[in-house]
């Protein structure tokens, strides 16, 4: 199991950001925002799971769970889309199967 963690962001990022996108006016890009939306991004982790199974040498079966708990993304506004997909992926969790064979 793998742990991803990011820590928490300020709203304003530069001296441009401190005039027009700030936590007093709450607007990002100029559009006024919810004030639930005006403290920045929080911390944020997810969990990763990867099991392998080697049946011999030369295969490989491998198993995937990306953000194993669901968590959803939460809204960031120093994303170009205020969708943290910086940090984690709007569609939620995913799945991937992987079959390897090495050629001797």
């Amino acid at each position: 199991m793998f742990v991803n963690y990011v820590g928490g962001t300020k709203w304003a990022t530069d001296q441009v950001d401190e005039v027009s996108n700030n936590k007093e006016t709450c607007t990002g890009g100029y559009l006024a925002l919810q004030k639930s939306k005006c403290d920045g991004a929080p911390s944020w982790w997810t969990a990763n799971m990867s099991v392998t199974w080697r049946p011999d040498d030369a295969w490989n079966l491998s198993f995937t769970v990306k953000n194993l708990f669901n968590r959803l993304p939460f809204y960031d506004p120093n994303s170009f889309l205020g969708d943290s997909s910086d940090y984690a992926t709007i569609f939620g969790r995913g799945y991937s199967v992987t079959i390897g064979y090495r050629f001797k």
